[in-house]
């Protein structure tokens, strides 16, 4: 009876500890299964916190995840991956200041392209006027021609005013530009692969555009299988993601191939 009594106490405390460590527990037997047997089993992902400012659908960003993971599984040819509910890797999309910068300065830099086009079309028409004006000048002989080129004066003074306006605009906004980004830095986390003891997750917090986004979701992806930085700046493996093309190298697929054991 003593036996039996101490054996029901055992097991209610180890179901107690499996109740309240089970994630710790389940995340140990992963961490242990892809040490030893890796690329066998395909990572479970789910989308997790999805900010909806970034202006694509939940839809959309899984298209684009699935498509980040078929840059790893056609290299090898296996699933490495799959989507369901309640994946274990949370994929998120955050939307933070490093977006909300980059937009401010995207809307910026073509705000300044476009008054930089209306500047050059404008210095175009005054070059020509006053080339006219220049050819016209020691031709005056009548009332009327003097009247004519006092227009083209005041046409070429109104221009110039103008210029000079566009040229302060642009210089303001080029300015403001450069403080931005000079806050915003050169170098600046995009995204990020998070593991600890209850669990992983990869934090997305700016893109450019939709190459831009699969690139930096197969690069994450890649930190998800385990794969470090690669010292290739053509890697997609590469520390900064300074490109849209998403297609990876051979120095990626190599580092893929050495962690699955595939020769």
């Amino acid at each position: 009876m003593k036996n039996r009594t101490e054996n029901i106490v055992a097991l209610l405390v180890l179901s107690t500890l499996v109740f309240f460590f089970h994630v710790q527990i389940w995340q140990g037997f992963l961490n242990l299964r892809e040490k030893y047997l890796p690329c066998t089993f395909p990572i479970t992902y789910t989308l997790g916190n999805f900010d909806d400012r970034f202006g694509i659908s939940k839809d959309e960003f899984l298209l684009d995840i699935k498509m980040a993971e078929k840059n790893w599984e056609g290299s090898i040819g296996k699933q490495l991956f799959t989507y369901t509910p309640n994946g274990d890797l949370k994929i998120n999309l955050v939307y933070d200041a490093r977006q909300e910068t980059s937009e401010k300065l995207d809307n910026l830099n073509s705000e300044i392209d476009n008054k930089k086009d209306s500047y050059d079309s404008l210095k175009s028409e005054y070059d020509r006027l006053q080339a006219d004006y220049l050819a016209s000048k020691d031709n005056v002989r009548t009332p009327g021609d003097v009247q004519i080129l006092n227009q083209k004066i005041n046409r070429l003074n109104n221009l110039a005013n103008r210029l000079n306006n566009f040229a302060s605009s642009i210089n303001s906004q080029t300015k403001q530009y450069n403080t931005i980004g000079n806050e915003l830095g050169d170098e600046f986390e995009e995204g990020l692969y998070h593991r600890d003891q209850n669990g992983r997750s990869i934090d997305i917090y700016q893109f450019k555009n939709q190459d831009n986004l699969i690139r930096l979701l197969t690069h994450e992806l890649g930190h998800a299988l385990s794969l470090e930085h690669s010292q290739n700046p053509k890697a997609i493996m590469y520390r900064l993601n300074k490109d849209n093309n998403y297609e990876l190298s051979t120095d990626d697929i190599l580092m893929l191939k050495e962690h699955c054991g595939i020769k």
